[in-house]
């Protein structure tokens, strides 16, 4: 699709460290496993407003935000993905960076997190590159 090639045209120009490309190929063989896609969304609720604001902004990479303060968008952007785990995965009030590899008893947990589209986990990787 389309939201796809130009996503990853932006975000394979992102420095994202040595680990950066890895992600990029994870998402998209995620993406292709999924089907590309729409209608679940990734939950937004109390994620960075950095990443809010580009959505409602018409998703332009152009104007891409940046953070006024890195370590409030750090602080918001782990406590959010936190949040969006299986329980299995992190217990949010005492789980540290890096988060666990505990798979939950049933696969169904990972339904929330579980979103292909341009609204999916495409949301958390934006809010990576715009880290």
């Amino acid at each position: 699709p389309e939201w796809m090639l130009s996503a990853l045209e932006y975000l394979t120009d992102v420095e994202g460290g040595d680990l950066w490309g890895s992600l990029l190929e994870v998402w998209a063989a995620f993406q292709y496993i999924m089907g590309y896609p729409d209608g679940k969304h990734l939950s937004a609720k109390k994620g960075p407003e950095e990443l809010a604001c580009w959505i409602s902004s018409g998703r332009q990479y152009n104007k891409v935000p940046v953070p006024d303060s890195l370590e409030r968008y750090t602080t918001t952007w782990c406590a959010w993905w936190k949040k969006l785990q299986p329980r299995a995965q992190c217990n949010v009030d005492d789980c540290e960076w890096p988060l666990p590899h505990v798979l939950p008893d049933n696969i169904m947990e990972w339904d929330a997190i579980r979103r292909g589209g341009c609204n999916g986990i495409f949301m958390a990787v934006m809010g990576l590159a715009i880290w």
